[in-house]
């Protein structure tokens, strides 16, 4: 039954969005709860049936959401829909977007179920799996035009337009009635550059509805670059007509509107040089702004000073032409219009900037006189405090004096000190609070800037009135993220804040920034670098600075330090340290935005010797080690405990090839932290642990488990191995994972958890048997000659999931497999028995800790701060090129083919090759994983994390990239910089020879290449087709792809008839060098396709090709590959030949329409569309004749593939395919669907059935064009 209708159904919108049934009231919710759930019918606005079913009932459609709800999931605040705009992380992403490819390949729906989750997924802004539920809508019921609409909608929120304009010129010819679909179809074609097509749905979406705004605006858009000036005129006339604000200033407010800076310029331009138009001030102030926009900032000054002569009392004109005096380096100006326009109307804002100016002037009183108005409401002199001032100084001081911690004592130290009129006093206590207070505060900056004024010291008061604005530029033209499309940003953006901080803030030789664990504990290596360096480096008065969280338990000896502070993690203050601090010593990561300044020296000392797998290593493990891999490149030391954890660590990284730091195997300093703790210090140890000077300890320390998600360990093992270690005279430390350690609750008597704070090597001390698993804490611990217990009864497992780079019977360790077994071995390491041979011993010792003496923190410490070479590390000289290569997304097509053809068979030997790629762009996709796998093992793969490091201004101006604005020096300087630092964001100080855009295809990888490579590293980009017609045709963004080309140091086709192409096109460009223009063959490898082609075929199609002549293709369904002339062909190539078949294996947006040619033209029982095959070498090898029927091609690698399989091959006669097949091998047709029906019927009558081809003297040819044009060598 399904019993009174929930709070939760909302009857109204289940009616509305499913108007094919007719329910009223409860009889909504009980169609709901009997049967619309199947039918993936929500029930309401925050209610999605398959999010709900994906999350929580493990992807199963068949199970009821409805009755789990109601039976606890509701109770247990089970999500039940994504927040708009809610970012998911990779982990979450990949799982969902498998169960929902689950979901597409096992649902046995019609096309209209199909739709409906497609627009719930649409809902839910999932447009990857929205489209392929869409396109299978498309491919059910071809004839519905609904789900072609609702198809070309989602592809155009992925900006697929050519695809958009194939949905919506289906969707219009079945129904041609909705004017929405007839403007998206324009707006498409528009985006495309049919300029002639969009005026037509336009022209088309007007005459259903002509009160549009609009769809006139747009028209006059493609109008006015059709030149058709009048017609474009009659548009905007009907848009001033609809809009006040475009018939006031004209329609360059829609052009501004727009972001078409450059349409708004000039139409301003225009609209002001008629005559009726020239007095009018805002016109010239809106003019101006434009100017501003397109960074002609001379231009923008000019024009903001006429919109002034014509009406000076606009305050906020005043303002912004100060700001753009002040952008040209003109101080004096723009003082005078900042003093202007604070006459009209007081704002602290203005006055900062005022004193900027003044002080860029040299006026440091004039300065100082307007930053001294610069903060609301904070008076020059603080109001007295009705106290006494001179006691509650002395009582601030005395507290200081025992825990430095709280920055407000600090402050209100400061205030006490200004108001007895002791300014350097009250300069130093403001001081302490800004290097303390995590937030940005701008009143402290402002305390701190008075009492250094008063105090005589100027220069450094304007440094404290500067960093009153965290933000210490103007940019207000930057268009509101807010008002942007996509999720909202964040309401804090700290990597903005960060680079702030690094345009703004010097490098700080006096400060070094501490963190361990990501700020979780003050321990390990960070710690005893910093006790050793506060001793030995005490001359140089350095501020230490440790990152932690607020869980994190802060010594009580470090907290009463004044040299000493403590930053959160995550903090504006801890932005500020991590882009300042001129050292940084880290063991593990810092966050994904940090890069390196110059100046700065980063230490990572990692945490520990590895006896489980790390890094690339690990079973399964694609790309959670990134940040990691991303932190060696960006460290100048490495400190290592020994030559294997070097060696480990590099190797499973994937940069011991390219890795430029400097190395030194000095010891692991933490192991100091035991080996150096006299008599005194270990009773002060068990003192804090409650324990007697003669105390037994067993400190148990289970290794962390799982991935960087979570953790896991079983807690009733965990448990159970305590109380087999309590009771035998010894009290048991349990030291473990924080989840692991919740789930264990109350511990038996005589256990006790390792208490917070506590650094665990400082522990071991005291500690008299070690029992662990996998952790590294072993080798930490065996320097001290005590017994170590390794309980490991999931040896198999772990060593099956996790990995060990080590025989645990090779070490001097006592393994147990049992509970039974680790008590019986408790009682003779308690008595101190050993657990190995000396012989043994002693060769653990050499491999793992040879160094370990008590001075490995001093060692560590000379060579990072002092330059001590004694334990630096020679590297070997490098015998390789080494090459970066991005390769897109890896998806099934012939651009990875490629590469992972050419990965295969370069000479690993003289080349090192390094995949980049955007694991979110593959993780979630297994046909694109599967590509990936077959990397070979030689190829590094790294993974990118998190996206630029930019300033807002920055951010704007890489967006303006690729449109038809061209960008001038100044903004071209601007972005500049901004690709320099995210490539030494990615890639650090790794030494690449070469840098390849592979794909070609993608804006950000070739302006990243092209513009952030260091000095001397070669860049080369491919071009895998005819690009002109890529970008004409169904790439737009290719734009920004081709303004980097001059850039370049090689534009390599991948064919010498396509490089003519395109040397054509492009060679003209300015700035681009004809030399740089190269043909390189794609590589094939012919034993992997000869060894795939002998492989099973798919299921019946030996039968359903027996006693056929079978033609074939293998290709995406897609536009330029010509399928349907293709298909057209065909059906005339059979009317004279019965016995023929024709096979087309791939995947793509054409299919629906493919199909629903194939059945027009009667030819169900002898077309075959396969889908995407994971190895089409078998069809392949079946077929009589390939043949590729393409309106243009890079160079056709399907043929070789052919060619390879001794396969008959006919093309059309294009470019790429030209070279191919240049020498007679295999037959060229015309191009056009008469050429293929001549061609095939020819090769029918006198057929060819193998052919013969050298393909190993092709490849080795290939691979030589590839070393000469690409690696520059040869």
């Amino acid at each position: 039954m399904a019993g009174a209708t929930p709070a939760w159904f909302d009857a109204a919108f289940y009616r509305t969005q499913n108007p094919d049934i007719a329910v009223e009231g409860d009889e909504a919710w009980r169609h709901f709860h009997s049967q619309g759930w199947r039918e993936f019918r929500n029930p309401g606005p925050g209610f999605d049936v398959w999010w709900y079913q994906a999350l929580h009932l493990e992807g199963d459609h068949r199970r009821d959401p409805v009755a789990h709800y109601l039976d606890g999931g509701q109770a247990a605040g089970a999500e039940t829909t994504r927040a708009t705009g809610e970012p998911m992380e990779v982990a979450r992403k990949t799982r969902f977007n498998l169960r929902t490819l689950a979901l597409l390949n096992a649902l046995d729906a019609p096309g209209t179920v199909f739709a409906r989750i497609a627009g719930n997924l649409a809902a839910l802004e999932l447009w990857d799996v929205a489209d392929m539920f869409a396109m299978r809508a498309c491919d059910l019921q071809p004839d519905t035009a609904a789900h072609h609409a609702l198809l070309g909608a989602i592809v155009a929120r992925r900006n697929g337009w050519r695809r958009v304009v194939t949905a919506l010129r289906v969707a219009t010819e079945l129904d041609d009635g909705h004017a929405d679909w007839f403007h998206t179809l324009g707006l498409a074609c528009e985006r495309l550059g049919w300029l002639d097509d969009a005026a037509t749905a336009y022209g088309r979406a007007l005459a259903l509805d002509d009160g549009n705004a609009d769809t006139h605006y747009r028209l006059g858009r493609v109008e006015e670059r059709r030149g058709n000036k009048a017609a474009a005129e009659a548009c905007y006339a009907r848009v001033a007509a609809a809009e006040p604000g475009v018939a006031a200033l004209g329609i360059g407010l829609r052009h501004e509107q727009e972001k078409d800076w450059e349409g708004a310029e000039r139409a301003y331009r225009e609209r002001l040089a008629q005559p009726a138009h020239a007095g009018d001030a805002r016109l010239h102030f809106a003019h101006g702004y434009q100017l501003e926009a397109l960074y002609r900032w001379e231009d923008a000054a000019t024009a903001y000073g006429a919109a002034l002569e014509l009406d000076p009392a606009q305050p906020d004109w005043q303002y912004r032409h100060g700001w753009m005096l002040e952008r040209l380096e003109r101080p004096q100006e723009a003082a005078a219009a900042y003093a202007r326009a604070l006459a009209l109307r007081e704002d602290a804002d203005w006055r900062y900037r005022q004193g900027t100016c003044l002080h860029a002037c040299g006026d440091a009183d004039a300065a100082i006189a307007a930053w001294l108005h610069c903060v609301p409401g904070e008076p020059a002199i603080p109001a007295a405090s009705g106290m006494d001032d001179d006691a509650q100084r002395r009582a601030l001081r005395d507290r200081l004096r025992t825990c430095t911690l709280d920055p407000l004592l600090h402050f209100e130290l400061g205030l006490a000190c200004e108001r007895l009129g002791l300014h350097a006093e009250a300069a130093a206590a403001y001081g302490h609070c800004v290097n303390r207070h995590d937030e940005h505060v701008p009143r402290l900056y402002f305390r701190l800037g008075v009492a250094l004024h008063r105090a005589g010291r100027n220069s450094e008061a304007a440094q404290a009135f500067l960093a009153t604005r965290l933000f210490r530029r103007d940019f207000g033209i930057v268009p509101d993220p807010t008002q942007a499309e996509g999720p909202p940003p964040p309401a804090r953006d700290i990597k903005a804040e960060y680079a702030e901080f690094i345009e703004t803030l010097p490098v700080r030789d006096d400060v070094v920034l501490y963190e361990s664990f990501h700020g979780d504990s003050i321990s390990c290596n960070p710690l005893a670098v910093f006790r050793a360096a506060r001793t030995r480096l005490a001359a140089r008065n350095l501020l230490h600075a440790w990152v932690v969280k607020p869980h994190t338990a802060i010594p009580e000896e470090l907290a009463a330090l004044p040299d000493v502070v403590f930053v959160r993690h995550g903090s504006p203050l801890y932005a500020r340290y991590l882009a300042t601090a001129g050292w940084l010593v880290n063991n593990n990561t810092f966050m994904p935005y940090f890069v390196r300044r110059p100046g700065q020296r980063y230490l990572n000392t990692w945490h520990g010797t590895p006896l489980k797998k790390l890094g690339i290593d690990i079973p399964g493990a694609l790309f959670d080690h990134k940040n990691a891999v991303r932190n060696l490149l960006q460290a100048t030391h490495l400190a290592m405990p020994n030559a294997f954890t070097r060696r480990v660590l590099l190797e499973s990284m994937q940069v011991n090839d390219v890795i430029r730091c400097r190395m030194a195997d000095t010891g692991q300093a933490r192991i100091d932290l035991m080996l150096g703790a006299d008599a005194d210090a270990k009773t002060r140890t068990k003192a804090r642990l409650g324990l007697g000077a003669d105390a037994k300890i067993i400190l148990y320390a289970p290794t962390w488990r799982g991935n960087l998600d979570g953790a896991s360990l079983d807690a009733a093992l965990v448990a159970d191995a305590i109380e087999r270690l309590s009771g035998h005279g010894a009290t048991v430390l349990f030291s473990g994972h924080h989840m692991v350690a919740r789930k264990l609750g109350q511990l038996p008597d005589g256990a006790m958890a390792v208490p917070a704070g506590t650094d665990i090597t400082e522990l071991m001390a005291v500690v008299d048997v070690l029992v662990t698993d996998y952790s590294s804490i072993l080798f930490d611990f065996l320097p001290s000659g005590r017994p170590v217990l390794l309980y490991v009864p999931d040896m198999a497992q772990y060593r099956r999931e996790r990995g060990l780079y080590l025989d645990i019977a090779t070490l001097p360790v006592q393994a147990c497999a049992t509970a039974d077994a680790l008590e019986q071995a408790l009682l003779p390491a308690l008595a101190g028995a050993a657990a190995a041979a000396p012989g043994q011993i002693e060769a653990a010792r050499q491999a793992y800790w040879p160094l370990e003496d008590g001075g490995s923190a001093s060692r560590v410490v000379a060579f990072f701060f002092e330059a001590d070479a004694r334990h630096q590390i020679t590297p070997p000289p490098r015998d390789k090129r080494t090459l970066l290569f991005q390769v897109g997304n890896f998806s099934p097509n012939g651009v990875t083919a490629s590469f992972n053809r050419l990965a295969g068979c370069v000479d690993a030997r003289r080349l090192s090759l390094t995949v980049i790629v955007d694991p979110w762009t593959l993780e979630s996709y297994p046909q694109r994983l599967e590509r990936f796998a077959e990397l070979p093992a030689h190829v590094a793969r790294w993974g990118r994390i998190s996206f630029p490091v930019a300033n807002r201004e920055q951010q704007w101006l890489n967006t303006r990239q690729g449109s038809r604005e061209v960008l001038n020096a100044r903004q071209q300087q601007l972005l500049d910089t901004y690709y320099l630092r995210e490539y030494a964001r990615q890639f650090g100080s790794a030494h690449f020879d070469v840098v390849v855009d592979f794909s070609g295809y993608a804006g950000f990888w070739t302006a990243l290449f092209a513009r952030g490579r260091p000095a001397g590293t070669r860049c080369a980009v491919y071009l895998h087709n005819d690009m002109d017609q890529e970008q004409r045709s169904r790439h737009p963004q290719l734009s920004k792809v081709f303004e980097h080309y001059p850039l370049c140091d090689a534009l390599v086709s991948v064919s010498d008839s396509l490089n003519a192409v395109n040397r054509r096109r492009f060679g003209d460009v300015p700035g681009q060098r004809p030399e740089c223009f190269h043909s390189v063959d794609n590589c094939i490898d012919p034993g992997f396709i000869q060894r795939r082609a002998g492989q099973e075929l798919p299921e019946g199609f030996a039968r359903w090709r027996e006693g056929h002549v079978l033609l074939g293709t293998v290709g995406r369904l897609s536009p330029e590959k010509g399928h349907q002339r293709l298909l057209d062909a065909f059906a005339q190539v059979r009317r004279r030949h019965p016995s023929t078949r024709l096979v087309i294996v791939g995947e793509g947006p054409e299919r629906p329409m493919l199909q629903q040619r194939i059945a027009e033209l009667g030819l169900e029982d002898d077309v075959l569309l396969t889908g995407a095959l994971a190895n089409p070498y078998p069809v392949m090898r079946e077929l009589d004749l390939f043949v590729l029927s393409s309106h243009y091609e890079g160079q056709g690698i399907v043929l070789l593939e052919a060619l390879t399989l001794g396969r008959p091959v006919l093309s059309t006669d294009i470019p790429g395919p030209q070279s191919v097949l240049a020498d007679g091998v295999g037959q060229l047709v015309p191009d056009s669907t008469e050429g293929l029906v001549d061609g095939i019927c020819h090769w029918l009558q006198r057929p060819e059935r193998n052919v013969h081809w050298d393909a190993q003297a092709y490849l080795q040819r290939a691979l030589a064009q590839f070393e000469q044009a690409v690696v520059g060598v040869g």
